[in-house]
């Protein structure tokens, strides 16, 4: 395809031969060409014998001929200036066409630019705000809760079972735990942590200024009397469940966090416990099961 240019050359070459050809076949320069021809001094100059000094005088008589005939017909000239300029601003206009389709696809290429910075904008925010929480994970307190000692459960006249147990607190992060607070029940059934852990645990996601404190590594001991209100018939069998929760803040920001596990409590030689049946502490299992969480 053609460009501006090329259309405005080819335009402007196609008029000069026209107006050639108009000039060139009108009546009035013909006859002002055979008229001339006949004056003494061209006559005078076609004698010579050089073909430079024919084509100078030939030259000079087209020449004389064409502006007397322009002046003549100024209305054809001035018709074909008009088409001139129409050519002219055709080629402008599809200038100015191909430049507005060059600018409106910069200014597409612009905006998946400036889209393409944004997304690499969010996600350079994104990984920095991933690397915080990362570094704040890595150097923060964490508080774990583990059942360390428990003793024989016991089945009473009330129809209630009973058992104590000791927890072992520990904070195995990098700085200081406040405002520790730790808490124990037991349940019938130790399958059922996994339904009633979270939202148990969340009663006591709450801030106590009483609480104690845990430097780095540092670890204590708390004792629990817990038990079931009705663990079932006599002779029955059952699956008792131990769920604690420690609760603490860290530092800079207060923030709460919560540490959740869950233990079942079976026979150690295998087996399930029987309602209303004293077994000592040598005799029971107590061990992790599924449901423990910590944040």
């Amino acid at each position: 395809m053609k460009s501006p240019r090329a259309w405005v050359l080819s335009i402007v070459a196609s008029l000069v031969v026209l107006l050639g050809l108009l000039i060139g076949s009108s009546e009035s320069f013909q006859k002002c060409e055979h008229n001339r021809k006949d004056h003494e001094s061209y006559k005078a100059l076609q004698e010579e014998n050089t073909v430079f000094v024919h084509a100078i005088v030939r030259l000079k008589l087209l020449a004389t001929c064409a502006r007397l005939t322009a002046g003549e017909n100024d209305g054809m000239i001035t018709a074909l200036s008009g088409i001139a300029v129409a050519g002219f601003t055709l080629a402008l206009w599809l200038s100015t066409e191909k430049l507005w389709k060059v600018a409106t696809e910069q200014a597409g290429d612009m905006k998946r630019s400036i889209q393409a910075a944004e997304s690499a904008a969010r996600a350079a925010i994104d990984q920095a705000e991933i690397a915080e929480r990362t570094l704040l994970a890595n150097e923060r307190a964490w508080v774990s809760v583990e059942v360390s000692e428990w003793t024989g459960i016991e089945f009473h006249r009330t129809g209630t079972a009973s058992l104590d147990v000791t927890l072992l607190v520990k904070n195995i992060g990098k700085t200081i735990a406040i405002n520790v607070q730790t808490v124990a029940t037991m349940i019938a059934n130790a399958s059922n942590a996994t339904l009633i852990g979270r939202d148990w645990a969340n009663e006591f996601r709450k801030d106590s200024a009483t609480s104690r404190l845990l430097l780095p590594q540092q670890s204590y001991g708390r004792e629990f009397g817990i038990g079931l209100d009705n663990p079932g018939e006599s002779g029955e069998s059952f699956f008792p469940g131990i769920m604690a929760c420690v609760t603490y803040q860290t530092l800079p920001d207060l923030s709460v966090h919560q540490t959740f596990v869950c233990y079942y409590i079976g026979m150690s030689g295998g087996g399930l416990l029987k309602v209303g049946k004293w077994v000592s502490c040598d005799s029971l299992e107590v061990a992790v099961t599924n449901g423990g969480w910590a944040d």
